[in-house]
């Protein structure tokens, strides 16, 4: 194929160019696209390592909220069969609303127990986030600071912001909640027999 007079031109001068280059400057080139390069592949891995994790903490806590809406399926069920059994044998009374009232507390027991399962599984999935984001800025710091090598202050500058930035990453540790729930214990609704230890 022919070759045009402007192509050799344009050649020869990135060759000059490249000619002269001096050894530090080869050696900045090849480091930053080293650095470019393991930036990239951090990155990545993080990221996909930060994705699976979400997706186990979502795919536990939709597992919990589909088995709590299943027992409460099965409580409702015995509740309304409770209803109806004790209309045809006609028992009294008393009889019916004490079989009602402990299979609704112990349908509260149920609901109670899921509600501390998924929280605590939001607060696991909120934990691996938060560490997630400490690495992840750890990383991004040691790679500003290589990045910023050759200039002393730039160092210091890239290390200081780097450390800002974690610091507060570590500042906002997600919160764990209280259990909260159902109080269980002798007497009726307005007796007061069940020790609150409030303060």
């Amino acid at each position: 194929f022919p070759v045009t007079i402007d192509q050799i031109k344009k050649l020869n001068k990135i060759f000059v160019k490249e000619a002269a280059k001096t050894d530090d400057e080869i050696l900045k080139e090849r480091r930053q696209k080293y650095l470019d390069f393991y930036t990239s592949l951090t990155s990545s891995i993080f990221g996909f390592i930060n994705q699976i994790a979400q997706n186990s903490s979502d795919m536990t806590i939709s597992m919990l909220n589909q088995q709590k809406e299943a027992a409460l399926d099965r409580y409702d069920s015995e509740i309304e069969a409770a209803k109806f059994k004790d209309e045809e044998l006609s028992n009294s009374e008393q009889l019916k609303a004490d079989k009602e009232k402990k299979i609704a507390l112990d349908r509260a027991k149920i609901q109670e127990e899921y509600d501390n399962k998924i929280r605590e599984a939001e607060y696991q999935g909120a934990v691996a986030k938060w560490n997630y984001a400490i690495t992840e800025a750890i990383i991004q710091s040691a790679l500003a600071v290589l990045k910023a090598a050759p200039n002393p202050f730039a160092v210091g500058a890239a290390a200081i912001l780097g450390g800002l930035q974690v610091a507060t990453i570590q500042a906002n540790k997600p919160a764990k909640y209280a259990t909260g729930g159902v109080i269980f214990g002798p007497g009726g609704p307005k007796d007061d027999k069940v020790p609150a230890f409030l303060s």
